[in-house]
């Protein structure tokens, strides 16, 4: 088995704002917001709906794993669940964030990861995902300033 190591952009280093995988405790420091109209969910195994969401996590690759999904089926059209990080401190140089995300079913909304500048309040869209990508994991790559000073992400799942 060969191993072959993420490729980044020369102009962008990868951040090391830690690890999360949702496996060891609960929201491992990721808060639900309060201004949102519901809430992400932590499950394993697969999710309630038919033909939606995975039925093993990313991380394990496995039915135990752990990962984080929204239900939208009881839900509004626009109707918006956002889980904030904790609040990092500034990076040194313009980096990169992966992520991994599963957008599977027939009415799949919008995947939003948000930068908020601690500062300033200020929010950037740094990437966006609307609709059925498939029943797979896909990585996502995102670019954090060095600009924004202290930031918060915030992952908005919209209906």
């Amino acid at each position: 088995q060969t191993t072959v190591p993420p490729t980044v952009p020369p102009s962008v280093t990868v951040c090391s704002l830690g690890r999360t995988d949702f496996e060891t405790s609960g929201y491992n420091s990721w808060t639900q917001s309060k201004v949102d109209t519901f809430d992400w969910t932590i499950d394993l195994g697969g999710t309630p709906s038919f033909a939606t969401g995975p039925s093993v996590d990313h991380t394990l690759g496995t039915g135990a794993g752990h990962y984080l999904y929204i239900e939208t089926s009881s839900t509004g059209t626009g109707d918006n669940a956002i889980l904030n990080s904790p609040v990092f401190a500034t990076v040194f140089a313009d980096c990169s964030m992966t992520f991994w995300y599963h957008m599977y079913g027939t009415s799949i909304g919008t995947l939003n990861v948000i930068a908020k500048s601690q500062s300033t309040a200020a929010t950037t869209n740094i990437f966006t995902k609307k609709g059925n990508q498939g029943n797979l994991w896909i990585k996502g790559t995102a670019t954090l300033k060095k600009s924004w000073g202290r930031f918060q992400i915030m992952m908005e799942g919209i209906d």
